[in-house]
């Protein structure tokens, strides 16, 4: 009964085991970062294209679909 009005107690945490979380957590954001950096890439070079081009209509569709 007590634990519904007071909630569980909280488990008592490790620094190392914090550490790793926060480590791990760390690689995985660096990971998108790269993937999100290497699409931006991308969409920039199409820009670019259509612009050498001349492709009015495929800008709009890129930026805006």
């Amino acid at each position: 009964m007590f634990t519904r009005i007071f909630g569980k107690p909280k488990q008592e945490t490790n620094a190392l085991a914090t550490l790793d979380k926060l480590n791990e957590t760390l690689e995985m954001l660096e990971k998108k970062e790269k993937v999100l950096i290497k699409k931006a890439a991308s969409e920039v070079e199409k820009a670019k294209e259509f612009t050498r081009a001349k492709n009015k209509r495929g800008m709009v569709e890129l930026f805006f679909f």
